[in-house]
């Protein structure tokens, strides 16, 4: 199938089919009958492979997804284009979900997001990371990063446990930081959210050049654990515990 009849759908958005999925694409499709039951889906090309296998209710037309797995080389003008980001070479993307719940349309025709239900495994590869500071880009010693996330259903909130691999000094011990959080409070959203084993090496580029304190220095080469609470009150309230070799 040509995707450059598609191009149109996404126009303005930073993502390019041709470049971004490739100029044609292979897709197969094998349901167990028209009105529902058992369904496969594949997709795949040069850029991106996909496959979802799981059965839509007949009754409801909710798909209840047992695997979903993707493949992907991201193209570093779409990662620029996204998220303002920089890599010196195309990012390896994997997705590996399990349980995924897409709920049906309502009868007034909304969609009942809160219902949404996965646990899902994301990984990304990266190579010459560069992200936007105060003073402009701010390379980042970051080679990979895994991602954990599950919402059993976003209604009840969302986890996120997410660590990032370093490749030199900057980070001997694998970046981790783990987030509880749910919709509600004066910031929209209310939760918990925990780092351990922060470099101070990633975070001076983002704070004011004439900053009077040497992190390393004062705080140390690496922030044992960082902890915030953000409330769930209407009144804005934020909490955060912070303990290094020299801070607690």
């Amino acid at each position: 199938i040509p995707t450059a009849p598609f191009e149109r759908f996404v126009a303005g958005s930073g993502a390019v089919l041709a470049r971004d999925v490739g100029k044609r694409v292979d897709f197969n499709a094998t349901f167990a009958d028209a009105t529902g039951g058992a369904i496969s889906i594949e997709l795949r090309s040069d850029i991106v492979t996909a496959r979802a296998e799981g059965s839509v209710d007949p009754a409801t037309r909710a798909a209840t997804l047992r695997t979903v797995e993707a493949d992907a080389t991201l193209a570093p003008a779409l990662l620029a284009a996204l998220g303002d980001i920089v890599v010196s070479a195309p990012a390896r993307m994997s997705l590996r979900a399990k349980d995924v719940a897409v709920p049906a349309a309502a009868a007034d025709g909304s969609f009942p997001e809160e219902q949404i239900r996965f646990d899902a495994i994301v990984t990304l590869a990266l190579a010459g990371l560069q992200v936007p500071g105060p003073d402009g880009r701010v390379a980042l010693d970051i080679s990979e990063l895994r991602a954990t996330a599950k919402a059993a259903p976003l209604a009840s909130g969302l986890t996120v446990d997410l660590s990032a691999v370093s490749t030199g000094a900057a980070a001997q011990v694998p970046l981790r930081a783990t987030a509880a959080i749910q919709r509600g409070g004066a910031f929209g959203i209310n939760g918990t959210v925990r780092v351990v084993a922060l470099p101070t090496a990633l975070i001076r580029p983002f704070l004011p050049k004439d900053l009077p304190i040497d992190l390393a220095q004062d705080v140390g080469p690496t922030i044992s654990s960082l902890d915030a609470t953000i409330g769930a009150g209407n009144e804005p309230a934020i909490t955060v515990a912070l303990e290094s070799a020299k801070v607690t």
